[in-house]
């Protein structure tokens, strides 16, 4: 095989590939030993793929809607879903840590079973849709009110109070300029008063974009317009959990052991445009209470 610079990922080369030197070093063992154990690991091997061929229509229909989702708390590998291949058995697959299955000595062996992962998921679903719809009515109860007018009112008329401040500096600056010409002020003068234009030009101009983007903010919340919650709306009538809500909302499942306890910690999609939206709605609900 090629070396990992070259982009070639470590693998087991197919054995018309190998370089074999016959006898290069003492033996270990008899070749009639070796021979018989490679004989043996054939006939496991046969045996091993029988059986997967013959299983492979029960694994096909096992449900995994988590593929490449479930991580493991503890040593941060990837969890792999063991199936169960007597059909009297479907419902019993676990996940278990993979890195802990290939060696013992790296994390510790827990599992959890599909089933128990899929409840909990989609209890937060469910938890998080419940939350939306809260703060849909919330919103709404002030949509087109006079509470909801008079707050974008109040950060127009601070848009305007600042716009006003601008002008005013940028008025004073071509002052100053036009006395440094006439030779009114001097250049020590000059550098001091211009400097402190600029300062509070700058500190100006900062505040407008925040009234700006606060206003935007607050508009963009009344209208719906955030990706979290055209999320959860497209999945809002759903009664169960799907392949569709799984690879919309779930980022990964991450599952922890301590003491003989699993938990599981979920890790959405769209998380910070959630949290961006109830920052909006706690701003918005308090500019109404001081209002």
């Amino acid at each position: 095989p090629k070396s990992l610079y070259e982009g070639i990922k470590m693998h087991r080369a197919p054995e018309e590939e190998w370089i074999v030197i016959p006898d290069h070093h003492e033996p270990l063992v008899s070749k009639e030993d070796y021979d018989e154990v490679q004989r043996r690991f054939k006939e496991f091997a046969k045996l091993y793929h029988a059986r997967e061929d013959a299983n492979k229509e029960i694994r096909d229909s096992i449900e995994n809607l988590f593929q490449g989702k479930i991580w493991c708390g503890e040593c941060g590998g990837r969890m792999r879903l063991r199936k169960n291949t007597l059909r009297k058995n479907h419902g019993t697959e676990v996940f278990y840590c993979g890195r802990h299955n290939d060696n013992r000595r790296i994390c510790t062996k827990h599992a959890i079973k599909y089933t128990d992962i899929k409840q909990r998921v989609f209890e937060q679903i469910q938890i998080q849709i419940e939350y939306a719809a809260d703060m849909e009515k919330l919103l709404s109860q002030l949509k087109g009110s006079d509470k909801q007018r008079n707050l974008l009112d109040q950060y127009q008329g601070e848009l305007n109070s600042a716009s006003m401040k601008l002008k005013k500096i940028e008025s004073k600056l071509e002052k100053l300029y036009e006395n440094y010409v006439d030779g009114i002020v001097s250049n020590e003068e000059y550098i001091y008063l211009k400097k402190e234009y600029d300062d509070q030009y700058r500190t100006a101009s900062a505040l407008m974009e925040e009234i700006r983007q606060k206003k935007a903010r607050i508009t963009g919340a009344f209208a719906g317009d955030n990706k979290w919650l055209k999320a959860i709306e497209g999945i809002r009538s759903e009664t169960e959990l799907s392949q569709q809500i799984v690879d919309k909302m779930i980022d990964r499942v991450v599952v922890h052991e301590k003491d003989g306890v699993i938990t599981v910690e979920l890790i959405m999609n769209y998380s910070d445009a959630k949290e961006e939206y109830s920052g909006i709605l706690r701003e918005i609900l308090s500019e109404v209470e001081n209002g």
